[in-house]
């Protein structure tokens, strides 16, 4: 699910050496990096002054993909009063990867954007990295948070229902488990469970020693 859209945005990986422009698409688990371009084609014809005739026209490619759990930390800092950075940071133990950690920079008059991007990709990090609770029959399974919005205009059925209680999903906004090993959807509570602790709840009954 998309959660936001920057149309425009100054970017470098932390490697780099200099800023381009980018699109960026902001889902729950992924931020989807485009890279925008002006490109220049020449169609064989010359002006009035003899100078070769130039079309421009903007290109969007696709750049690279980031998780937002792999993100250890979203900071700001301002190393001037007219520029304000965002530092998105991977970290593997101690040491910063600077082939996958980004920065992001604003121009003055942008201090703005940048505190709304910034609340924007620290929200989306906290919900990636939030850890699942597994139960019993799911310990060592491979899984994802399930997402859904239920189009109001559809005449399809399209709840989801939960394989472990059998019920529906409810809402607009369907969430839950997708469990990748299973391939079935779970409500989170239901994935949760341990089954072993049903066991032996049910209070053990004896003979009375009466009728015996």
């Amino acid at each position: 699910v998309l959660s936001h859209e920057i149309a425009e945005i100054d970017m470098k990986k932390v490697s780099g050496t200099s800023y381009s422009k980018f699109q960026l698409l902001l889902f729950e688990n992924y931020l989807v990096a485009f890279e925008l371009t002006e490109e220049e084609t020449y169609n064989n014809r010359v002006d009035f002054w003899g100078n070769a005739v130039v079309t421009k026209r903007n290109v969007k490619r696709y750049y690279q993909h980031f998780k937002m759990k792999d993100f250890s930390e979203i900071r700001k800092t301002s190393h001037d009063k007219e520029t304000s950075y965002i530092h998105l940071n991977h970290y593997q133990g101690p040491s910063l990867v600077p082939s996958s950690s980004l920065v992001f920079r604003f121009p003055f008059g942008k201090q703005s954007d940048c505190e709304d991007i910034h609340n924007k990709l620290e929200e989306l990090r906290k919900k990636s990295s939030a850890e699942i609770m597994k139960g019993s029959d799911h310990l060592d399974h491979d899984c994802i948070v399930f997402r859904k919005e239920i189009n109001d205009n559809s005449e399809v059925m399209q709840h989801e229902s939960c394989k472990d209680c059998g019920n529906f999903f409810k809402g607009k906004l369907q969430t839950g488990i997708n469990c990748l090993t299973c391939n079935d959807l779970f409500h989170k509570e239901c994935f949760a469970s341990n089954k072993d602790d049903d066991y032996g709840t049910e209070e053990e009954k004896f003979d009375d020693p009466e009728d015996l």
